[in-house]
């Protein structure tokens, strides 16, 4: 995700830096620089949402490996043989 951050920082830079290049150069105003700007935060918006979803996706498969293996792990002590309960009803029958 850094990555996806650093690229649009860099993509503004290069947007700005070119754009004013263009205006001392004639061939673009300002508006069209703010415009070419604004469709490019437009276009990493659903970017972003994209990489969110890949980053949550992969967080979500880490925590289920996690839960799986706990649910692996053998029990601590085994269970006694002839260690269940029983429930004696009032009349002395147990169920």
């Amino acid at each position: 995700m850094p990555t996806v951050r650093v690229s649009a920082i860099e993509a503004s830079s290069r947007i700005v830096w070119y754009g004013g290049y263009m205006n001392v150069a004639g061939g673009a105003s300002i508006g069209d620089i703010m415009a070419f700007q604004w469709y490019s935060f437009l276009l990493l918006g659903p970017v972003w949402q994209i990489v969110n979803s890949f980053s949550e996706l992969q967080r979500s498969l880490a925590a289920m490996e996690r839960v799986f293996d706990v649910l692996a792990t053998d029990d601590d002590k085994p269970d006694r043989t002839g260690a269940g309960v029983t429930i004696t009803l009032p009349d002395e029958s147990p169920v």
